[in-house]
């Protein structure tokens, strides 16, 4: 009787464990869900306004130390890279130079000074070459630099058909009082909201 029961047991518990390890087959995928609707555009937002004409097209240098080919001579040069005189900017721009001792007054070059020497300069295709010439052997002073400004005719710069417009850069500088011996003066001018050349 004991091992009737014991092999039902067993039975019982095979057939359980059988039916607890059947697993049935995944049911089908449901259908798709309706699709939603777009959202709305919003509004455009109003323009802005123009900014003011500004001088963006004007170039001015960093400060240069020159390298030069002599000292204690008659003749001393030397050339500075400058990528942004084109052709165009030869043809049409005004450019200065401005010489500058250590903590002393700042000239536009050319100039002369003893009577004897003069600084001098000139432009090419991407490069400006500062030089001085002396009746006597000169040293130039150590602390000198340099710097160029170029000034396209833009804006109130724009010559009229037919001008000179380097003539006529120099002769709006005239007209509203600029002095461009002084280097004040002409970054002022530069730099105005009120009279800035871009206007």
């Amino acid at each position: 009787m004991k091992n009737s029961m014991k092999l039902f047991g067993f039975f019982f518990l095979a057939l359980t464990l059988s039916l607890m390890s059947c697993k049935g087959e995944d049911g089908s995928i449901g259908p798709a869900g309706a699709a939603g609707t777009n959202g709305v555009d919003g509004a455009d937002g109003q323009d802005g306004r123009d900014g003011a004409d500004g001088n963006a097209n004007i170039i001015t240098s960093d400060w240069f130390a020159p390298d030069w080919s002599s000292t204690n001579s008659t003749f001393g040069g030397s050339n500075q890279e400058a990528p942004e005189i084109t052709q165009e900017v030869l043809d049409k721009a005004a450019i200065f130079v401005y010489s500058r001792e250590s903590g002393s007054t700042v000239y536009l070059v050319p100039y002369s000074f003893n009577a004897t020497t003069t600084v001098n300069m000139s432009a090419s295709l991407s490069r400006i070459r500062v030089w001085f010439s002396s009746e006597t052997p000169y040293t130039p002073p150590a602390g000198i630099v340099f710097r160029y400004v170029i000034i396209p005719p833009f804006g109130k710069m724009a010559p009229p058909a037919g001008a000179n417009p380097k003539q006529h850069i120099l002769d709006t500088f005239a007209a509203n009082g600029i002095d461009i011996n002084d280097f004040e003066q002409v970054t002022k001018f530069m730099k105005s909201d009120s009279e800035g050349l871009g206007k």
